[in-house]
């Protein structure tokens, strides 16, 4: 007999700051399976299993047996053989399914012309979940419109748990005026709109410096086209993430939507809010819910270099206003996304879920 309930978390690809949270489960044991960890930057435990195909999966499930599943992305053709192996294996075992969503981008948009068939394909998984979670309000109106019962949709962060408030603390502040960006090399992750506004911002503040983090299929064109001042610093592991942007005066996330993609929740702002540093982020996708404008940050228009060179210098030049912004943002990361109290809720959820 086990002396917790256990909890199977399906996911593709794990990280560190998606993974590590899971120890504040208390009541319920988790056991996260994963199949690529691109990113290395996670210590191995007993609470983390590979598996390589949806045959392999199926076969770890039955091994584990839990008493509760968790999907991987119910909104997504490519990951439909997975989806359909863990419904598989919840219907032939009884097991209680629940199904979650980042996907926030409308059917649509997302798929084209595919549209109906990615709906068709995620509503046995919605029909079939005793709760669906959804992280921001596009993945709520996505799940109705594939069929999910509204009584079982909530909105929980699952998944994305928050930020360790203890590891991710305020430092010392920062007055060299320098930024960091911590993300996709990629444009729809707005970095070159960051690097047309940093030029900018160099004419008037030449001392300015521009941080670098992560990789992405644009790397080599960044590298063309970055001046003075700005410096790659490749993938930074999630356990350095609280020192770097203790290291800096504001983040940057400029994001820009796409038609199959907007910005989901925007882990490196809720980080740098819990660091007490301040947020210039983009009006695009989920960012306004989870960093609105007072609680630690100020949003520009996507796509609009001089309004996020314009909002840089601001911050760059008000140490009051930076120091005001950073305790807002604390306060409000302390309110919402402490990892503990998060999964504490998780946790309650899945023993409703038991219950009934």
């Amino acid at each position: 007999m086990r002396s917790r309930p256990r909890l199977a978390l399906v996911s593709t690809d794990v990280r560190r700051d998606v993974h590590a949270p899971l120890r504040f489960f208390e009541r319920v044991e988790p056991v996260h399976l994963y199949r690529w960890a691109s990113y290395r930057d996670f210590t191995p435990d007993a609470g983390l299993v590979r598996y390589r195909s949806p045959a392999e999966l199926v076969v770890r499930l039955a091994q584990l047996r839990p008493d509760v599943v968790q999907s991987v992305e119910a909104i997504s053709l490519r990951l439909v053989p997975v989806s359909y192996a863990i419904l598989a294996y919840c219907r032939l075992t009884r097991t209680p399914l629940i199904v979650g969503t980042f996907e926030n981008r409308p059917w649509q948009e997302r798929f084209g012309r595919l549209a109906p068939l990615a709906r068709w394909a995620a509503r046995p998984l919605f029909a079939a979940a005793r709760v669906v979670v959804v992280v921001n309000e596009g993945g709520w109106r996505n799940a109705l419109a594939a069929g999910a019962d509204p009584a079982r949709v909530r909105r929980v962060m699952w998944g994305s748990w928050g930020v360790d408030l203890e590891e991710f603390q305020p430092g010392t502040p920062v007055a060299e005026p320098r930024l960091l960006f911590a993300g996709r090399l990629h444009p729809e992750k707005g970095v070159f709109d960051l690097l047309a506004a940093f030029a900018q911002l160099r004419e008037t503040l030449p001392a300015a410096q521009l941080l670098l983090a992560g990789d992405g299929p644009a790397r080599t064109e960044v590298q063309q086209r970055a001046g003075p001042g700005v410096a790659l610093l490749g993938v930074v592991p999630h356990a350095g993430m609280p020192a770097l942007i203790r290291s800096v005066a504001v983040v940057v996330s400029p994001s820009r939507t796409t038609p199959a993609w907007e910005e989901q929740v925007g882990m490196t702002n809720l980080q740098a809010l819990a660091c007490g540093v301040p947020v210039v982020a983009s009006w695009s996708g989920a960012i306004p819910e989870y960093t609105p404008p007072g609680a630690g940050a100020l949003l520009v228009p996507e796509g609009d270099p001089p309004a996020l060179a314009a909002a840089l210098r601001r911050l760059l030049t008000d140490p009051a206003l930076r120091g005001e912004l950073g305790r807002l943002g604390r306060r409000f990361a302390e309110r919402h996304y402490d990892a503990r109290r998060n999964v504490q809720r998780a946790e309650r959820l899945v023993l409703a879920v038991l219950d009934r």
